[in-house]
C-alpha cells in the first residue's frame, strides 16, 4: 500500500490517498483547478479526461439535510409563483389592459 500526503508542518503531513501498486497513478501539472458549481443536494469529484488532461467535475446525489430540505421546498415555490406571474403579465401585455 502507498500513500499520497501534504506536508502541514515539519513532522506531519495529512494523508489525502491511499493506493496499491496496481492502481494506475496520473501527474498531470495545471496552472489551475475549474471551480465546482454549488448544486443542492449533490457533491462535486473533481475529476480527469485522461485523453485530453482536461479536470471536469461530476455531480454526484447526496441526501438532503433537514434545511436543504426546506430550502428545495421554498425554491420549488417561489418558480411556481416566479412562472404564475410570468404568465399573468404576459396575458395583461396581450390583452391590453392595465394601463
Amino acid at each position: 500500500m502507498k500513500i499520497v500526503s501534504l506536508q502541514e508542518n515539519d513532522t506531519k503531513a495529512k494523508v489525502i490517498a491511499t493506493y496499491t501498486n496496481e492502481t494506475l497513478i496520473t501527474h498531470v501539472d495545471v496552472s489551475k483547478l475549474p471551480e465546482p458549481e454549488s448544486k443542492l443536494g449533490k457533491v462535486a469529484e473533481l475529476c480527469i479526461n485522461t485523453t485530453t488532461n482536461e479536470l471536469f467535475y461530476e455531480y454526484i446525489d447526496v441526501p438532503l439535510t433537514e434545511s436543504e430540505k426546506l430550502l428545495k421546498v421554498r425554491l420549488d415555490q417561489a418558480e411556481a409563483e416566479t412562472e404564475l406571474m410570468k404568465k399573468a403579465l404576459e396575458e395583461l401585455i396581450l390583452s391590453g389592459g392595465g394601463l
